[in-house]
C-alpha cells in the first residue's frame, strides 16, 4: 500500500493558478523553475505538462533568459500589431460614436452598428479594416 498524496485544502488548482497569473513575481519564479528543469537536462516536451503551457513557449523563456536574464522573463507590453488608428482617430471615433447619429452622415440609421462604424472608418478616415477589428477597437474604447 502506497502512501497518501497530500492535498491542498481550501484552493483549488485554478485558484492557485490565477495566483500565479496576477503576481508577475510568482510567474517569473515558474518561468526560472523551468528553465532550471531545463539546464538540468530535462526535454522542453517533458516539461510542458508540469508546467501547463507548449514545450514552445519553454524554448521561449529559456531563449529570453539566455539574452537577457531575468529581464528578459518580465512582461514586456506592447507586441503585437500596432493600430492603423491614431490616438487622436480613435478620439474622434469615440466621441462620434457617442455624441453623434449615424443619420447626421447619412446613413439610414440612428443607432451605431458594426457595419456602419466600419463604413464610417473607411469613409471619413479612409482606414479599411474587417468586421471583427472594428468590433475589437469598439471593445478597447470602452464601446459595446
Amino acid at each position: 500500500m502506497g502512501r497518501k498524496v497530500r492535498g491542498i485544502q481550501g484552493y483549488t488548482p485554478q485558484q492557485i493558478m490565477e495566483q500565479i497569473e496576477q503576481d508577475p513575481n510568482y510567474k517569473i519564479g515558474m518561468q526560472l523553475c523551468a528553465i532550471y528543469q531545463l539546464s538540468l537536462g530535462r526535454s522542453s516536451r517533458e516539461l510542458k505538462e508540469l508546467f501547463d503551457v507548449s514545450f514552445k513557449q519553454i524554448l521561449n523563456w529559456a531563449d529570453r533568459f539566455e539574452k537577457h536574464g531575468v529581464a528578459g522573463l518580465k512582461y514586456q507590453g506592447g507586441r503585437g500589431r500596432k493600430s492603423r488608428l491614431t490616438l487622436d482617430q480613435k478620439e474622434k471615433l469615440k466621441n462620434v460614436i457617442l455624441n453623434e447619429l449615424p443619420s447626421d452622415y447619412g446613413y439610414n440609421s440612428d443607432t451605431w452598428s458594426g457595419p456602419i462604424v466600419l463604413e464610417w472608418v473607411n469613409d471619413n478616415l479612409g482606414i479599411t479594416y474587417k468586421q471583427a477589428q472594428i468590433y475589437n477597437i469598439l471593445r478597447s474604447l470602452g464601446l459595446s
